[in-house]
């Protein structure tokens, strides 16, 4: 396809969308919701039972009881 033959295509599907839209109604709508609060509480976790251990072992680099990792690797 030539670039003409594109353009006009594309100012057709231009076209035939504006048009679709402006048969639509519009619908003012609101958006967004108000709390009271914005945040959640804090929660206390637990430390599961060998959770420690199973993230140091699936680490690819490890120095003691911390995962090494450097920025940008990926």
């Amino acid at each position: 396809m030539n670039q003409e033959k594109i353009r006009k295509e594309a100012k057709a599907l231009m076209d035939e969308f504006m048009a679709a839209l402006e048969t639509v109604d519009e619908k003012a709508e609101e958006t967004g919701v108000e709390r009271k609060h914005s945040t959640r509480a804090a929660q206390e976790c637990e430390l599961t039972e060998g959770f420690p251990e199973r993230m140091l072992k699936n680490a690819p680099s490890k120095k003691g009881k911390y995962i090494v990792a450097e920025k940008k690797k990926w």
